[in-house]
């Protein structure tokens, strides 16, 4: 049975969460040098945020089962298919290689984002989702780690609660 209701929760859930925490990290500064472009330096932030990290990881039984079930069965990333007959893209396995737990953690986290937000999760978005549905349990263990990584930083979880306005250059 799909359960609609619930799948539209966390999807808004997921989404506000993510835009939420992106927005607190432009913010408070974690920029990559991209002259005027303006892109989140999630390194940056997995790097100033470890240490808190690892201790929560090891007090949080429910963080510590969402990272596990991230790792163990991560998004796929969409490609593009080779061959003649195939769609022209499929999804691939495609482990996050930044050599870091925590980086590779965020990786993943982004790719649940981008797998919904570019329509690629259609089941999900016009159809709700199964209860033992593995995107649902990509969502609602990614809304535990993001809500997780708000509260490491005092500053990201200001800009979160509070919000300013961007000025006018």
């Amino acid at each position: 049975m799909r359960h609609y209701l619930e799948g539209e929760r966390l999807l808004v859930e997921f989404f506000r969460k993510f835009a939420r925490l992106e927005y607190a990290l432009k913010r408070a500064g974690f920029l990559e040098d991209h002259q005027d472009r303006v892109r989140v330096d999630w390194n940056g932030f997995a790097d100033s945020i470890r240490p808190q990290f690892e201790r929560v990881l090891q007090s949080d039984e429910s963080l510590k089962a969402s990272v596990e079930f991230i790792e163990s069965e991560p998004p796929r990333k969409l490609v593009r298919s080779s061959g003649p007959h195939e769609s022209p893209v499929c999804w691939r396995v495609a482990p996050a290689s930044q050599g870091d737990r925590l980086r590779d953690l965020l990786v993943y986290i982004r790719r649940i984002r981008n797998n919904l937000f570019h329509g690629e999760k259609p089941r999900i978005i016009v159809g709700g989702i199964d209860r033992d549905n593995r995107d649902g349990d990509l969502l609602r263990n990614g809304l535990v780690v993001l809500e997780a990584l708000i509260t490491l930083d005092s500053r990201i979880q200001e800009f979160v609660e509070g919000g300013s306005i961007t000025p006018r250059c």
